[in-house]
C-alpha cells in the first residue's frame, strides 16, 4: 500500500491537524527552526515549523510536533 497524504499536528493548545499531500512535502515543504540567522520564535512556532511554499498560511503548522504518513 503507498501514502499520499502526511498528516502535520501542531504543539498548540487547539492541536491543529493540516492533511498535505505528499507530493507536495516531496517537492518543496521545509521544516523551519531558524528564520534570519535566529531560531524561531515562540509566537512564530518554536521550535520547528512546517512551510509550504505557495500554500495559504493556515497550512503552515506551527509548534510541529508530529508529522505520519
Amino acid at each position: 500500500r503507498t501514502a499520499s497524504w502526511v498528516l502535520a499536528e501542531g504543539g498548540d493548545a487547539a492541536v491543529l491537524l493540516r492533511s498535505v499531500p505528499l507530493e507536495k512535502m516531496l517537492d518543496d515543504a521545509l521544516i523551519v527552526y531558524a528564520q534570519n540567522g535566529e531560531a524561531v520564535r515562540p509566537a512564530n512556532g518554536y521550535p520547528a515549523r512546517l512551510l509550504l511554499p505557495g500554500y495559504e498560511g493556515n497550512m503552515c503548522v506551527k509548534w510541529l510536533r508530529r508529522l505520519e504518513v
